[in-house]
């Protein structure tokens, strides 16, 4: 079970694509904080999920503007047998509180790939190189394992390749995925970034390929998720593979939980309170899969992508992610062979590539 935190909506950034800080600041409630004493006991004694294993994330916002909060709650639950993540821009990490870093047994660290387009995205000239650098300076103060969650805007000017390649030496795990954006854009501008997608993607899957032959395998998250659904039978259950409506819960400033990031505020998909407990698993939306989703042959591996896209998206720009799902899927496909016969020779093991043998990628969407 995963309870992401909202810690504090305020951030030092003001990234383009960011759709938590303008309403927050609108509202008022940038430095709201939800109550840590119902927070801890909430999670606690939740037992809704049959997985026995919690992670409380560290959300916001920029968590770290708030680590008053971070403290607190590490100080009430040491040791009882939670795990903690930190999901951060990074920025501050460098001044961060030794006692937050050496309890994550993960953090995650919202980097865009290379400073041209990080520059431009997030509102901050070289953060790109700041970041890096501070990754860098914390790593032997934190004992887990930590990721690049990297967003791909949707525009002309971002590479794929180029963004995974500039993090992938730094960084245990990569996270990719295109930004999640429900506004019309020009269908050239739609198809051109499938094109660029489609050839940078071919270089990365060749990339990883050699690799994997040299016994190295570079953990990017959604090469593995699909390998795993394909050859280790790791599938969707007809729904995101987020956890959506089943093991992730999000918990607002004002402690009203919802199934969603992307639908807070939206009561048709709450999941209770702090103070009332979970009810999210009554939520048959959750479930509620396109019909064009019910028929795909690749259904088992992506679920539909994301519950507000399949709700709420345009068909158009429901189809623009479709096809993106598509074409890794067939990029990934076209390895099978070569890594069974890396797997039959014990070059790689299961484990390196099964999305089971490695919680931390339970913590994301898992695909693109």
């Amino acid at each position: 079970m995963e309870y992401y935190i909202y810690v504090t909506k305020d951030c030092n950034y003001n990234c383009k694509y960011c759709d938590v800080l303008p309403i927050a600041r609108q509202s008022g409630s940038l430095k709201n904080a939800p109550n840590i004493g119902e927070t801890v006991n909430y999670i606690l004694a939740d037992k809704t999920c049959a997985d026995t294993e919690k992670t409380v994330v560290f959300y916001g916002g920029e968590p770290l503007m708030n680590s008053s909060f971070i403290r607190e709650f590490i100080s009430q639950t040491e040791g009882r047998g939670l795990k903690y993540l930190l999901h951060t821009n990074g920025s501050l990490l460098k001044e961060a509180d030794p006692l937050i870093l050496k309890h994550m047994d993960y953090i995650f660290i919202s980097i865009d790939g290379y400073r041209d387009v990080q520059d431009i995205y997030r509102g901050s000239v070289g953060s790109f190189d700041a970041i890096m650098q501070n990754v860098h300076e914390i790593k032997s103060q934190v004992k887990g394992q930590i990721m690049a969650r990297i967003t791909l805007p949707i525009s002309p000017d971002v590479s794929l390749f180029k963004a995974v390649m500039g993090v992938i030496d730094t960084f245990d795990y990569v996270y990719c995925q295109v930004e999640n954006d429900a506004f019309s854009r020009p269908v050239k501008l739609l198809q051109q970034f499938k094109s660029n997608f489609s050839d940078d993607l071919k270089k990365l899957v060749e990339y990883w390929i050699v690799q994997m032959r040299k016994g190295i395998v570079k953990n990017i998250v959604p090469f593995q998720t699909i390998v795993s659904s394909l050859l280790f039978n790791r599938v969707s259950e007809d729904r995101p593979r987020c956890g959506v409506g089943l093991t992730t819960v999000y918990v607002d400033t004002d402690g009203v939980c919802y199934v969603c990031d992307k639908l807070l505020g939206n009561q048709e998909f709450g999941a209770g309170s702090l103070r009332n407990g979970i009810r999210f698993r009554n939520n048959v939306k959750c479930t509620d899969l396109r019909t064009q989703c019910r028929v795909c042959d690749i259904r088992f591996v992506c679920g539909g992508r994301c519950l507000p896209q399949l709700l709420y998206y345009p068909d158009n720009k429901f189809q623009f992610y479709c096809d993106i799902q598509k074409a890794v899927v067939r990029k990934i496909s076209g390895t099978l062979p070569k890594i069974e016969e890396m797997l039959k020779e014990g070059i790689v093991r299961q484990e390196d590539l099964d999305i089971e043998a490695h919680p931390i990628e339970k913590c994301t969407e898992l695909i693109f």
